[in-house]
């Protein structure tokens, strides 16, 4: 809040009350729904599958045992993160991005003005049958594409850097991303390590499009502590 007071706008100006109250509201909402959205996603999709889930607990026990979870801890569970990302892909939380066109563009023939809203949807990008095999399958074990070098499988020259944007591209790409991957992975560390989960006669929820997030429609998750 303090930065917002205090950081001029390039012709000097700084913002009025609204600005700030509106942009902190902005954040809050921005970085709330979207990671409880994802949070929810990434465990329902690892309650449908037992093998999955008693993978990512082997995992839990070989990086950490019972010690308290760390950053460094963090960093070492490739599959809790491969499941997270592969989420993402599959259940990118905004619906649609916004931008306003600044300068006059010409995409694939077409003239875009300036001052157009231009809008892009992640589930398409991240659908694209051109870059993706069998899009539709939640697997975790799928290499990605694009500015994650680990997960390299094709050549981003041909392809382009926006085939996976969960968190947007560019100068406006979401500054949370980094804290949105160490909170979700902490939040399921804990609950893979001390739970067993599983879904309701196997019911894997539709999507709630009656919002601009993508949540899950009537989620239910049942859990059991682990021995």
């Amino acid at each position: 809040m303090q930065t917002f007071i205090d950081t001029p706008y390039t012709d000097g100006r700084k913002m009025d009350d609204g600005e700030v109250v509106g942009l902190l509201i902005g954040m809050l909402l921005g970085g709330q729904h979207t990671s409880s959205t994802t949070s929810s996603w990434l465990g329902l999709y690892i309650a449908r599958d037992e093998a999955l889930q008693e993978a990512l607990y082997e995992e839990q026990m070989s990086v950490r045992g019972g010690d308290p979870i760390t950053y460094d801890h963090l960093e070492e569970m490739d599959l809790l993160d491969r499941c997270l990302r592969e989420t993402l892909r599959l259940r990118a939380p905004l619906i649609t991005t916004m931008r306003v066109c600044k300068v006059p563009v010409q995409v694939l023939g077409y003239d875009i003005p300036v001052d157009t809203h231009v809008c892009i949807s992640a589930s398409v990008n991240h659908r694209l049958k051109n870059v993706w095999h069998n899009v539709d399958n939640f697997d975790p074990d799928r290499l990605f594409v694009g500015f994650y070098d680990s997960f390299l499988e094709y050549d981003v020259s041909k392809i382009g850097r926006y085939s996976y944007i969960p968190f947007g591209q560019g100068r406006h790409r979401c500054i949370g991303e980094s804290f949105a991957y160490v909170q979700i992975k902490t939040i399921w560390a804990h609950l893979i390590q001390k739970f067993r989960f599983s879904l309701p006669g196997g019911r894997f929820p539709d999507v709630d499009l009656t919002t601009m997030i993508q949540a899950p429609k009537h989620p239910i998750i049942n859990y059991t502590l682990r021995n």
